[in-house]
C-alpha cells in the first residue's frame, strides 16, 4: 500500500536530499521559521508543548519515505494554532491513475476488508453528492483512506481518494490530507462527533452508511448552494447567502433591490448564511439599511508589520505601477506599504468600521440569520455587526470560529512543494474575547435532525406570539 500511494501521488518530495538535507526537513525548518516571523497571535498561542511536537515532527519526517505521513507532519505546526487562516496546501496536484482506482473500487467491492472498528465502511456526504469508504491503509494501519465510491460530479474519478485521516490527534482532532476535486491537498481539522458523525473541517459533514447499495446516492437530492430570495408567505421572507465573494455580493444587490417593496413591506426576513466560509462581509451590505437600530461597530485592527509582509505589500505596489487594472488601489496600497514601513516590526492600528444610517426601517421588525459550524470569517464578522441590533435573532448552529486573524499572505517553500498561508492581521471585538475555534452561539439553537430549517424557525416564532 505505501508503496502504491508513494508511486502515485507525488506530493512532497520524498526523501530527496538538497545539500545534504532531507527536504522534508527543509520545508518544515520554512514553516516554522515563517510562523514564528509572521503570525500575528504567535506570541498569545505558542507554548511548551509547540516545541514538543516540532522535535517530534522533525524526527519522525526524516524518517519517513511515505508522502502523505510526511505532508502530515509539515502540517503540525501549522494546525497547533488552532486558526482556520493559517494553512497548509501542496503546490503540486495529485492525480490517480485508472490502474490505481480499479484496484481501490475492486478493493471494496471485494469486502476483503476487516471491519477493524466504527470509522470503517460507507459515508454519505451532507450535500448528497458523494458516498466514500473509509478504511485503514498504510504499513502499520496508521491512517485511514476515504475511497470516493460514488459522486454526483462527473469528472471526478471513482476510486481515488478524497482524504486522508491519521490516526495521530492533535487536541481533540485528527490530522487530515483534504485533496479538492482540482487536486490540491489542504492539511484540516477533522473529528467524529459521533459514530455516525464524521466532520472534516468546513469542507463536509459525514453520515455513516449501514445499508449501503450500489446507486445509494439515487435516493437522494443533492443540496446546491445558490444565492437566492423567497417570498415564503406574507410574514416571512428568505434570502440564501451561502458564499461571501464579490461575485454574490452583486447578486444580493441585484436581488435586494429588485425585491426592495416586498422586503419593507415583510415581518419577518431570514437571512440564510449557513455553509458561508467568508470572503468580504460587503456582500451583506445592501441589507444593513433593514437590519440596523443603532450604530454598528466592527472589530478593531492591528496589522503586522513584519520585513516578509512589508516586502509583498511592496510588491503590492509595484505591481499596482504596471498593471492598468490596479492602478486604482495604487494610493490605497501605497499608504498601506508606507505605514507599514513606519511601524516596522511592530503593528499599527486600525480603526473599525461604522454602519451607521439616518433612520429606522419599519420593517421588516425581525431579522433571523441562520448559521451553521461551516460559518466562519467574513460571515462571522457579519454576525459581529448584527448582534448589535435589536432587531436580529441568530439560529442554527454555533459557529466554528475564525475571525480573529484575517487578511491572508501566501510563501512559497524553497522546494517549491507547499504553500503556506498566514493572516497578517489581529482583529479583535474586545481584546480579552477570542473567537477562534469558540465560535459565535445562536439565541436558538436548531437540532441538527431538522431537515427544514426555515420551516423550523417560522413554526418556532409563531408558537411564541
Amino acid at each position: 500500500m505505501a508503496k502504491s500511494l508513494i508511486t502515485i501521488l507525488y506530493l512532497v518530495s520524498i526523501m530527496n536530499v538538497s545539500n545534504g538535507q532531507n527536504i522534508n526537513l527543509q520545508d518544515l525548518n520554512f514553516i516554522e521559521n515563517k510562523i514564528k516571523s509572521n503570525y500575528p497571535s504567535y506570541s498569545n498561542k505558542v507554548n511548551s508543548n509547540y516545541s514538543k511536537i516540532l522535535r517530534s515532527a522533525k524526527k519522525n519526517i526524516g524518517k519517513r519515505s511515505n508522502s502523505i505521513l510526511n505532508f502530515s507532519q509539515l502540517a503540525i505546526p501549522v494546525l497547533f494554532f488552532k486558526d482556520l487562516h493559517l494553512m497548509l496546501s501542496n503546490l503540486k496536484p495529485i492525480s490517480f491513475d485508472s490502474t490505481f482506482c480499479k484496484n481501490k473500487l475492486m478493493e471494496v467491492e471485494s469486502k476483503s476488508i476487516k471491519i477493524r472498528e466504527f470509522k470503517n465502511g460507507y459515508w454519505k456526504s451532507d450535500y448528497n453528492d458523494c458516498i466514500i469508504y473509509l478504511q485503514e491503509c498504510g504499513d502499520k494501519h496508521n491512517l485511514y483512506e476515504a475511497i470516493l465510491i460514488e459522486s454526483t460530479n462527473k469528472e471526478i474519478k471513482l476510486g481515488s481518494i478524497k482524504f486522508y485521516i491519521t490516526k495521530h490527534k492533535f487536541d481533540n482532532y485528527h490530522v487530515t490530507n483534504y485533496i479538492n476535486s482540482k487536486g490540491n491537498m489542504f492539511a484540516i481539522y477533522s473529528y467524529f462527533l459521533s459514530k455516525d458523525t464524521l466532520v472534516t473541517g468546513i469542507q463536509y459533514k459525514w453520515t455513516k452508511i449501514n445499508d449501503y447499495r450500489p446507486n445509494y446516492l439515487k435516493r437522494f437530492i443533492p443540496i446546491e448552494d445558490k444565492v437566492s430570495l423567497n417570498i415564503l408567505d406574507s410574514n416571512f421572507i428568505s434570502i440564501k447567502i451561502p458564499r461571501s465573494d464579490l461575485i454574490t455580493k452583486q447578486i444580493v444587490d441585484s436581488l435586494v433591490a429588485l425585491n426592495k417593496s416586498a422586503i419593507e413591506n415583510a415581518p419577518n426576513l431570514i437571512i440564510d448564511i449557513r455553509n458561508n466560509a467568508g470572503g468580504t462581509w460587503a456582500v451583506y451590505k445592501s441589507l444593513f439599511p433593514y437590519i440596523y437600530t443603532n450604530p454598528m461597530i466592527g472589530g478593531e485592527q492591528l496589522r503586522k508589520c513584519s520585513e516578509d509582509f512589508i516586502e509583498k505589500q511592496r510588491q503590492s505596489v509595484e505591481e499596482d505601477k504596471v498593471n492598468k487594472n490596479l492602478t486604482q488601489f495604487l494610493s490605497t496600497d501605497q499608504k498601506e506599504l508606507d505605514s507599514m514601513i513606519k511601524y516596522k516590526d511592530a503593528y499599527y492600528y486600525s480603526k473599525p468600521d461604522t454602519i451607521q444610517f439616518d433612520s429606522v426601517k419599519a420593517y421588516p421588525k425581525k431579522i433571523i440569520i441562520l448559521t451553521n459550524y461551516r460559518c466562519i470569517s467574513a460571515s462571522e464578522m457579519f454576525l459581529k455587526f448584527c448582534q448589535q441590533s435589536k432587531k436580529v435573532i441568530i439560529a442554527g448552529e454555533k459557529t466554528w470560529g475564525a475571525v480573529d486573524n484575517v487578511g491572508l499572505i501566501s510563501f512559497d517553500s524553497p522546494s517549491g512543494n507547499i504553500r503556506l498561508y498566514i493572516p497578517r492581521t489581529k482583529n479583535f471585538y474586545k481584546k480579552d474575547t477570542l473567537l477562534d475555534f469558540v465560535g459565535i452561539n445562536p439565541d436558538i439553537v436548531i437540532p441538527s435532525t431538522e431537515i427544514n430549517w426555515s420551516k423550523y424557525i417560522i413554526n418556532y416564532l409563531s408558537n411564541r406570539n
